[in-house]
């Protein structure tokens, strides 16, 4: 997995991209929309209105996900920490092969972790 302190990455294809633009401000997903969604990979939401479907349905489960969008293999899950008037995501593990099995229980130990915490 590339991965580097302090790195960026674009929020239209990262679990923690999609939490925070799920529950932010309208101005904010606006913002993200008018600079372009670019493609990572062949599973990244490049179209709006299908990034918008994906926000939707994140709000209704309680978190986001990323099945290979940013990286090729490398999969995660976020949900949003909201209070005090604003939305933060936390991620509960780190990023995790999309295929090791390892990472399969990433991902469900962090969907757990997510729906447990959806409250807040």
């Amino acid at each position: 997995m590339t991965s580097r302190v302090g790195g960026r990455l674009p929020a239209h294809c990262t679990a923690t991209g999609k939490a925070l633009l799920a529950y932010g401000t309208p101005p904010g997903l606006a913002a993200v929309l008018g600079v372009g969604l670019r493609r990572r990979t062949q599973r990244t939401i490049v179209v709006p209105r299908l990034l918008l479907q994906d926000l939707v349905r994140t709000r209704a489960r309680g978190y986001a996900v990323n099945w290979e969008e940013a990286e090729v293999g490398v999969s995660a899950v976020a949900a949003p920490s909201t209070g005090r008037g604003s939305a933060r995501a936390t991620s509960p593990s780190p990023p995790s092969p999309s295929r090791a099995p390892r990472g399969v229980c990433g991902r469900t130990a962090s969907r757990r972790w997510c729906a447990r915490r959806r409250w807040r």
